[in-house]
Formats: C-alpha cells, structure tokens, sequence
C-alpha cells in the first residue's frame, strides 16, 4: 500500500498522478527515474474535496481507468457517506456502484470496507468543511 506521497505513471497516457492510496497485491513495479513511479497499481483510492473534485472525476479517473493493472477506483466523497467504486469488468468495460448504505465489496482484493469503517473518525462531519 502507498500513500499519496508516492506517483504513479501511467504509461498508456504518458501521465503521473498522486493517488491519495495505491494498493498494489503483486510486486511493486517501479521505474528508474526520480522520483521513482509505480506502474502498476490495482487498486486507487481519492478522497474528494472541494479543490481536486472535477480533477479527481475527470482527468485523473480517465488516466487510472486506462491502467491494465488497475481493477478497482474508489472515489470518497467527503461531504456524505458516500463512496463511487469502479470496477473494471472486462479490458475496456467499467462498473459503477454509488454506495451510500452498504460495503464496498473489492474482489480483487477479497475485502469488504463497511461505510461505518471508512467514516469512523469523521464525527459525523463533512470532512470538506472550512
């Protein structure tokens, strides 16, 4: 697992984000140049917020849903228990699932995340607010 401080470059697109997590299940493939960028993450999280939404949901999203190794795109939304869960089911085809009550179910991963976990230190407030 890495956190935002590591890139990733996504070599279809000759693009490097940051990721706010990267979860990679196999070796970590890492290029040579600095700093150094994983290229084949499988799973990325963004956590949303006022400053970065419309990148996170535009540009950055269509870089990572172009990475072969990448089965799974997690979006939370800061404001609201809620989260957007793409996932990859087939080379060029994408699943969305809006979850608002329940877990969001990564197969490649064999994890469950319940809202109630991913909001737990929140307190119940937007974690957008000023």
């Amino acid at each position: 697992m890495f956190t935002s401080d590591q890139r990733v470059r996504v070599s279809e697109t000759g693009a490097y984000v940051y990721p706010d997590l990267s979860i990679v299940c196999e070796d970590p493939r890492l290029t040579d140049e600095q700093p150094r960028s994983l290229e084949n993450p499988q799973v990325i999280v963004e956590v949303l917020s006022r400053s970065t939404v419309e990148q996170d949901r535009g540009a950055k999203l269509a870089h990572y849903r172009r990475l072969a190794s990448v089965t799974d795109i997690v979006l939370v939304e800061p404001n609201e228990r809620r989260v957007e869960h793409y996932r990859r089911t087939s080379a060029s085809t994408w699943a969305l699932h809006d979850i608002a009550d329940a877990a969001v179910e990564i197969a490649s991963l064999g994890v469950s995340l319940r809202l109630e976990d991913v909001y737990a230190k929140t307190d119940g407030l937007p974690l957008d607010a000023p």
